[in-house]
């Protein structure tokens, strides 16, 4: 709904979800709350009476008007509703402007409840909000209760009610509402219930509310206020906490070029800083065993989740969250362990576990299935007619030395075939097994039932590679290739790409210009086709003598998840990066063939934690004049 207009600057309708409301828009009062520099929340006020369905559509999002507001300073575990108990004289706050024309709300000067009722007929709020305990359908039409806001279970991971009704009216560590602003944390025998964190995957969707995968720099900041409440023993034996401010943890997280942080990012940061919380997510086999780790005296017999009466209910009785396998209980550096183990025995296909540990690097491939598999993808992706796009250049004066005009009439020749000379296998496990994080968490979002559903889409080179894990389809897990000079091949499997160079490429530039503008806005493009990414690959001059005269192009592992197809001229990039960031989607598929009758389709990519460089293929060039 539209904002609620106001009388005077200082009047506004106050948010009751307090600090712990993600919402910016609206005429919200902003409020810096102590120690948390930059963090913009909402004044928390007490229930008062509001309006029928003020709730859900009084305001741009659901929240009651409150009539005054507590004193203390901010408390990250409080949320919708909550109060500070003491409560010594509350200064006066302006009244908020009605909600309904006619229809006074808010506190009176002094601060003492407004005696305002709804209109004969209509129902009324309930006065004890969201903590409401009386579910009862008589109470529950009698008076409007806060929507989309559940409350705590006291339990926490130890709950042992089974029933389905329970879980409607409480929610409970890693469910999918137990989310910030989503759940109020009430007071019990004067003890205020507080939020759990099993894992890092709980405490990364709890300060992820909109469940976009990506947390900001705000959000981030409230998962580190987090930490710093949890018992010092999440911190190993060193027992200590964490060390500097909010604001210096986002720097080291994540450096200069993201406005936002993956799962894998986070739990990279949370590794650096020593917290020994388990990771939350299996990066090793998707597939694996999740036995229940419910305990309450004894341990749930069940060996594996299989869904019962409800998606996210085990047939034992115990939620989905309650099931880990092995590997997610473990930490980072453990999961690491195993997952270079794994790559290892894959790419030496012998039974050379225990060998000595190799640095990171690259093996020359000599297997002849996997070579041939790899020419498989430069052949059968290679495109023969309608094949040529202004980014591939002059034939006059190469790429970006002249105007538009001068490209299309001497258009560049296209190569007929390609020819595989040698392939290098990317053995850098640390970049591996964050791109294997990545894809679980990124299956787990797209399983969870929220937003769009996947659907599956198969590029042309989503070939299998003898003696490689196979690609995974139900998180849209493809090969993709990308084109570019040796070095940057070679720079691209040592530290994976860097978003701050895009458009620096290939990409087509007005002449001049150091950087041009992508089609889709910023981020790693991949192709389907062999023939688009040889646009952008490089001549090799030094290196190997029998790589003169070559080109390199890479074989990448990306995970697709929700793709955001375009298919037409009418998009704009800059909602497209918010799809993704701040959206359910993790991928922008350019479909230009279908409608637009254009040469190529294309995959961008906004976090390089979803490319696995796997191969750089060195081959020649055929059909091209001398």
């Amino acid at each position: 709904s539209s904002p609620v207009p106001s009388p005077d600057p200082g009047s506004f309708p106050h948010c009751a979800m307090g600090g712990n409301c993600g919402k910016e828009q609206g005429p919200y009062q902003p409020q810096t709350y102590p120690g948390v520099p930059g963090r913009y929340g909402h004044v928390p006020y007490h229930p008062g009476f509001a309006p029928p369905g003020s709730y859900a559509a009084g305001l741009p999002h659901a929240g009651p008007v409150y009539a005054d507001y507590p004193t203390g300073g901010y408390d990250p575990s409080l949320a919708y509703g909550a109060c500070h108990s003491s409560r010594p004289s509350v200064p006066s706050v302006p009244s908020a402007p009605p909600l309904v024309e006619g229809w006074p709300v808010g506190g009176t000067s002094g601060g003492t409840s407004s005696t305002a009722r709804p209109p004969t007929g209509s129902s009324s709020a309930c006065r004890y909000g969201v903590e409401c305990t009386d579910f009862g359908e008589e109470h529950r039409k009698r008076f409007t209760h806060p929507e989309g806001i559940l409350m705590a279970c006291q339990y926490g991971a130890g709950c042992y009610r089974k029933n389905l009704e329970h879980l409607k009216q409480f929610v409970h560590p890693g469910d999918r509402h137990y989310r910030m602003g989503m759940v109020h944390f009430p007071t019990r025998k004067g003890v205020r219930v507080k939020p759990q964190f099993p894992t890092l995957r709980d405490l990364f969707n709890y300060c992820d509310p909109d469940e976009s995968g990506n947390i900001s720099m705000e959000e981030f900041q409230d998962a580190w206020h987090h930490l710093c409440h949890l018992p010092p023993d999440i911190f190993g034996t060193e027992g200590n906490t964490l060390e500097g401010s909010p604001v210096e943890a986002w720097k080291s997280a994540a450096g200069d070029e993201r406005s936002h942080l993956t799962f894998a990012q986070f739990a990279r940061w949370a590794s650096d800083v020593k917290i020994k919380l388990p990771v939350g997510v299996d990066p090793a086999d998707a597939q694996a065993l999740r036995p229940c780790r419910f305990e309450y005296g004894k341990r749930c017999p069940c060996a594996n989740f299989k869904a019962g009466a409800s998606n996210h209910m085990c047939e034992c009785g115990h939620k989905s969250c309650a099931h880990l396998s092995d590997v997610a209980l473990m930490s980072l550096e453990e999961q690491e362990v195993l997952t270079k183990l794994k790559r290892r025995a894959l790419g030496r296909a012998s039974t050379k576990l225990f060998a000595p540990e190799r640095k990171p690097g690259f093996s020359m491939v000599t297997n002849k299935e996997v070579l041939a598999a790899l020419q498989k993808i430069l052949s059968d992706t290679h495109k023969a007619t309608d094949n040529w796009t202004r980014d591939r250049g002059c034939a006059l004066h190469g790429r970006h030395h002249c105007d538009t005009a001068c490209i299309f009439k001497h258009r560049a020749s296209v190569p007929t075939g390609f020819e595989l000379t040698r392939a290098e296998r990317n053995r850098n496990a640390p970049l591996w097994h964050v791109y294997a994080t990545t894809r679980s968490a990124i299956k787990q979002e797209t399983q969870s039932g929220t937003g769009p559903s996947l659907q599956r889409f198969s590029p042309l080179s989503a070939f299998e590679v003898p003696l490689e894990e196979p690609l995974d389809p139900e998180v849209n897990e493809w090969r993709l290739l990308h084109g570019s000079g040796w070095e940057a091949c070679k720079g691209i499997c040592g530290s994976n790409f860097r978003l701050k160079l895009a458009g620096t490429g290939a990409t087509w530039k007005t002449p001049g210009m150091e950087s041009g503008q992508p089609l889709y806005g910023y981020g790693v493009y991949l192709a389907e086709r062999s023939t688009k990414a040889d646009e952008y690959a490089e001549e090799i001059h030094g290196g190997l003598k029998s790589d003169e005269g070559c080109h390199t192009m890479l074989v990448c592992r990306v995970v697709g998840g929700l793709c955001r197809v375009v298919d037409t001229n009418e998009f704009d990039a800059d909602d497209l990066r918010r799809d993704i960031l701040d959206g359910p989607y993790h991928s922008v598929l350019g479909d230009r063939v279908v409608k637009l009758g254009k040469p190529y389709r294309e995959v961008v990519v906004h976090d390089n934690n979803q490319i696995f460089p796997e191969f750089i293929l060195y081959y020649k060039r055929l059909g091209m004049p001398d």
